[in-house]
C-alpha cells in the first residue's frame, strides 16, 4: 500500500518550475538591449569544470522521482530482510543477535546482487543523461574534456554507491534497535565498505563500457554480459571457471564471530589491488579512446601512447601475478576437466573398488603454521590395520591436488609406484599384511595459501 501511494504521488507532483516573467511585445517595454558588445574569453578551470559536472549530475539523478522512490524502497526492503531473520537460529536455540549477524544477511548476497543492477541502471542514466536530453552536441563542442567528463559521471557514481552503503547501514542499525541486537558500529564500515568497493569498480568498468560504445544498447548490453558471468552458472558453462571471472570481486567469505574476517581476509585486498588498478587503466583508455568528439570521430581512437600503455602494462602484470600466486595454491581445473580426471580415475582404479585394503585406526599429526609465509607444514602418522579376512599387499593412497606429498612411506619393505597425473600412489608391500595385523603410514605434505 505505501509503494502504492508513493507511485501516484510522484505522478501527480510536477517537478518545481520557477516563475519566469517573459518580456512583452508592447510599446511601453522600456527595456532596450545596449549596443555595446565586449569580447570576453572564458577562463576554463579544470577542478571547477569537474566540480560543477559531478554536481549537475547528481543532482539530475537525485531529483528523479524513479530514484527517489528506489532509495526509499531499497531502505525499506533491507530493514525487513535483516529484522525478518537476525535472531534465526535451529528449534530450541536461543541466540543474542548482533551487527555481524545484521550484516551478514545483506552484505553478501541482497547488497552485491541488486546494488549491482542499481549501479547498472545509474551508470546508464549518467552515460546517456546529455543525449537523452538533446545537449551531447552542445556539450562537444564545449571546452570540457572527455577525461572531465567520464571523471565527473565515476565520481557521481561512487557518491551514489555511498549512498546506497549509508542507506543499508541505516536500516540495518534499526532493524538491530528494534530487535534488541547488540550494536557494534565498528563492524559496519569493516563489512560494507568491502560491498562498497566492489560495486564502486563494477560501476567504473559500467562507465568504461559507455564512454566507448556509440550505442547506448551496445554499451548496457557489455554491461548485461558482465553481470551474467558474475552471477550466473554461465560462465561455468563455458568452461570459464577461474576465480577471476567474478568480476569486480574477490572470493571474500563470510565473517563470523570467532575469526572475523581472518578466513580471507588475505584474499581480498590482492584481488581487490588488481580490479583497481584495471579499472584505473580501462578509464584513462576510456578518456583517450571515448566516442564523444567535437568531430565526427576520434583521431586517438584505438591508439596507445606511452600512459596507457605502462598502466597496461601494470595492470596485467598485476594480474598474471595473481593468476599464478592462485595456480600455485590450488591447481584450476574446468568443469569438462574434472568430468576427465573422472573418467581417467574410474578407468585406471576401477578395479581397486574389490580389492581388500586396511582400515584407518589412529592418526598422530604435528602441524607447523608459518602466518607470515602463508603456510602449514603437515607431518602426518596413520595406524592401518588390516580388518578384512584377506591379506593385502598393495595399498593405494591419493591425496588433495593443491598439497603436494613430499614424502610417503610404510614401516615396512615396500615399493612406490607414483601415478602424478591422478595424484595417486601404490605401495606394493614385500610381505602381504595378514588379517589383524597393522602397520605404520608415515607422510609429509605442505599447503601454501
Amino acid at each position: 500500500l505505501l509503494t502504492a501511494a508513493l507511485f501516484v504521488l510522484s505522478l501527480r507532483l510536477k517537478p518545481c518550475q520557477r516563475n519566469r516573467k517573459p518580456l512583452s511585445d508592447l510599446s511601453d517595454n522600456n527595456y532596450q538591449a545596449k549596443a555595446d558588445y565586449k569580447a570576453v574569453t572564458p577562463k576554463i578551470s579544470g577542478p571547477d569544470q569537474l566540480w560543477q559536472l559531478c554536481k549537475v549530475a547528481l543532482q539530475g539523478l537525485l531529483q528523479q522521482r524513479l530514484n527517489q522512490l528506489i532509495l526509499l524502497g531499497w531502505t525499506l526492503l533491507l530493514f525487513t530482510e535483516v529484522i525478518s531473520a537476525i535472531d534465526y537460529v535451529e528449534p530450541l536455540a536461543v541466540l543474542q543477535p548482533t551487527s555481524l549477524d545484521a550484516l551478514n544477511r545483506i552484505a553478501y548476497d541482497v547488497l552485491p546482487f541488486l546494488g549491482s543492477l542499481l549501479t547498472l541502471l545509474w551508470s546508464y542514466q549518467l552515460s546517456w543523461r546529455n543525449k537523452h536530453c538533446a545537449m551531447a552536441e552542445l556539450i562537444a563542442v564545449c571546452p570540457v574534456r572527455s577525461s572531465t567528463l567520464l571523471a565527473s559521471q565515476v565520481i557521481a557514481l561512487v557518491v551514489l554507491v555511498m549512498l546506497l552503503t549509508l542507506l543499508s547501514a541505516v536500516a540495518c542499525v534499526g532493524a538491530e534497535w528494534l530487535a534488541n541486537s547488540q550494536i557494534q558500529l565498528s563492524l559496519y564500515p569493516a563489512v560494507l565498505g568491502k560491498a562498497a568497493l566492489s560495486l564502486a569498480l563494477l560501476g567504473a568498468l559500467f562507465c568504461v563500457f559507455h564512454a566507448l560504445c556509440r550505442s547506448p544498447l551496445i554499451a548496457t548490453a557489455c554491461c548485461v554480459v558482465a553481470l551474467l558471468l558474475k552471477y550466473t552458472p554461465l560462465s561455468g558453462k563455458l568452461g570459464l571457471t577461474h576465480t577471476m571471472w567474478n568480476i569486480a570481486g574477490s572470493p571474500l567469505q563470510q565473517a563470523d564471530a570467532f575469526w572475523g574476517f581472518e578466513q580471507s581476509e588475505s584474499v581480498f585486498w590482492p584481488f581487490m589491488s588488481f580490479w583497481l588498478l584495471l579499472a584505473l587503466s580501462l578509464l584513462w583508455l576510456a578518456a583517450r579512446w571515448s566516442h564523444r568528439s567535437g568531430g565526427f570521430s576520434n583521431a586517438k581512437r584505438w591508439t596507445l601512447n606511452l600512459s596507457s600503455s605502462v598502466l597496461l602494462l601494470i595492470a596485467v602484470a598485476s594480474g598474471v601475478q595473481l593468476h599464478l600466486n592462485i595456480q600455485a595454491e590450488r591447481p584450476l581445473m574446468s568443469s569438462d576437466l574434472r568430468e576427465q580426471w573422472r573418467a581417467s580415475y574410474e578407468q585406471r582404479y576401477a578395479s581397486w573398488a574389490g580389492k581388500a585394503q586396511p582400515a584407518l585406526q589412529h592418526i598422530d599429526a604435528i602441524v607447523d603454521f608459518y602466518p607470515q609465509q602463508g603456510m602449514a607444514a603437515l607431518t602426518l602418522d596413520y595406524r592401518l590395520s588390516n580388518n578384512s579376512t584377506e591379506p593385502v599387499s598393495e595399498l593405494l593412497v591419493g591425496n588433495y591436488s593443491a598439497t603436494a606429498i613430499e614424502n610417503l612411506s610404510v614401516n615396512v619393505a615396500h615399493s612406490v609406484k607414483a601415478d602424478l597425473e591422478l595424484g595417486q600412489f601404490i605401495l606394493t608391500l614385500a610381505e602381504p599384511l595378514l588379517p589383524g595385523d597393522s602397520l605404520q603410514l608415515h607422510s609429509k605434505l605442505s599447503f601454501t595459501q
